[in-house]
Parts: structure tokens; sequence; C-alpha cells
């Protein structure tokens, strides 16, 4: 502690600031000591908090384990407020805006940038990718490539989304193709398996695994839509879902939760990201933004 706080006072930054997930401190997001420790770095400057996330648990139709959790996350996280004070709080979504709102926390809603960069002059590499699946030349516009990045979470379950794309027509009549790139996780054999189970051979699909930022630009670029995995209240606290809004494509959302105490006033508080204009998911318009709000201080 004392070597981190020598190291910021020689940076003598004009701010300091927390960008803070419980889980990546403690792996139950309980880590008691954090309030007083960041207390001490912060000490003599001002302050910006960006809560990427907040708590668990907190609904009351959530599981009993996630509510007892939740209650003490929420906890530490009001502790961190007070212990450090700071000029400006940020989160990146509507949810959490009206979760810390309750708790008389007022948070503005910053975007979260794209986690892979474009880049202006492609390698041809998933041209040959699809080359190799069939889907080259003419071919590729008798095709609507959905594409996936990164980690497919638990509770994804496209096959409403896929039915509608090839039993309703919202395809075009073309044939479909559900493509990823990344990370997937554990949930990647389930998916596969209910995609063909469900589809048989009316949906191609396949995933490319981990790739260079380059590459993973390039399968972004040549998508027609970009499914999201995660439910739509949390697509705007995702890197993945900047990504696709950065590359400027479409996005389909696959499902939803229900949140009893949240879902009537979410619809009133809305912010819409996706009619923003790609360049506003940069890392540079991002943080231009943030400095704006920080000067005002």
């Amino acid at each position: 502690m004392d070597i981190a706080k020598a190291w910021i006072d020689r940076f003598s930054p004009d701010w300091v600031s927390l960008q803070f997930v419980p889980y990546a401190f403690h792996p139950k997001g309980l880590c008691f000591a954090l309030p007083s420790s960041l207390r001490t770095l912060s000490d003599g400057y001002k302050v910006h908090v960006m809560f990427h996330e907040t708590w668990i648990g907190f609904t009351k139709i959530s599981p009993l384990k996630h509510r007892i959790t939740g209650f003490f996350q929420k906890h530490l996280l009001r502790r961190i407020v007070s212990e450090l004070n700071p000029e400006l709080i940020d989160t990146s979504n509507p949810l959490y805006q009206l979760q810390l709102s309750d708790e008389k926390i007022e948070a503005g809603i910053s975007p979260i940038f794209s986690n892979i960069p474009i880049y202006s002059q492609p390698s041809q590499w998933f041209a040959g990718q699809l080359a190799k699946l069939g889907i080259a030349g003419e071919e590729r516009a008798s095709w609507e490539l959905l594409g996936i990045f990164g980690t497919i979470h638990p509770e994804f379950a496209p096959l409403d989304l896929l039915s509608e794309r090839i039993e309703s027509g919202s395809s075009g009549g073309k044939k479909v193709a559900l493509l990823g790139i990344g990370r997937a996780g554990a949930g990647l054999e389930k998916l596969k398996g209910q995609v063909h189970e469900r589809f048989g051979g009316d949906v191609l699909i396949h995933f490319f695994g981990e790739e260079t930022p380059e590459h993973i630009s390039e399968f972004i670029g040549s998508l027609d839509y970009g499914v999201a995995t995660m439910p739509t209240e949390f697509m705007d606290k995702s890197g993945t879902i900047a990504a696709f809004r950065a590359h400027g494509i479409p996005i389909l959302e696959s499902h939803s939760v229900f949140l009893p105490e949240y879902d009537g006033r979410l619809k009133k508080s809305v912010v819409d990201f996706a009619d923003r204009d790609p360049s506003n998911y940069t890392a540079e318009f991002v943080s231009g933004q943030l400095a704006e709000a920080m000067g005002r201080f």
C-alpha cells in the first residue's frame, strides 16, 4: 500500500479514477478492506468512480444466496462512495444507474468503448476462412452472417432468434450462418448441440476461436448482424457490444430478463446508444468525454 501511494504521489495526478468491478478484488465480490485502502491511496486528489458492475441479487425474484451476497456487496459499494466522496460517478447502463439512484448515489452514464480497434486495411484472412466454409465470391450474397464475439453466457438461447431469421423470412430467404470468434467458454458445445438439434443443416455454425485483434476486426466488419449473448438490460456494459457498434454492425438482441422492480422504470430511462455514431465507441471519444466532464470540477 505504501509503495502504491508513493507512486501515485510521484505521478501527482489531477484525478484518481477507480474502475470498479466487485469480483476483480475478491472471488465473492466482498473485499471489505477495500474502501479504507482506496481512501488512503486517493487522499489529496479528486476522485472519479466508474461502476462497471454494482451488486447481485437486486430483485425480489433473485435466488436467496444472491440476495444475501448482494446485500453485503451493496454495503461495500456504499462504503466506497462514503470513504472516497468522489466528485464524479459514472456507470455504463440505465439499470445500474437506477440501482445507484435508489441508494441516493447519483451517477452519469458513460458508454463502454470498443475493445477491438478498427483496421482500415483488412488482411483478407476472413475471406479465406469463408471460402473454406463455402461462402466465397458470389456465394456470399446468398448468406446472412450472424456473429458472436467472446464468451457465450450460460443463459444465451438464440434458438428463437434463429428460427425467426429462417422461418419468418427475416433473412430475406438467405441461408443463415452463426459464426463466432474469441474465447467462447464452456457454453459453446451446449450451443452447438442446441442449434444442430433444432435446425439440422439449416444453420451453419462455426467458431474460429481466439484470434488477433486485426482478425477479430475483420470478422466483425464482415458480418450482417452481431448477436448479443447477454440480456438486453446488460448490453451497454459490454465491450463486445461496443465493438459491434464501433464497426457499424447492427445488433440482434437474443433475450431479456424480468426485473420486477425495474422493468417499468427502465423503459422510461433508456439511453439509446445503438443510434449513436460508431465513432462514439472508440477509446479516444469516451476518454475525451470523461476529460470534459472532469473539467467541470
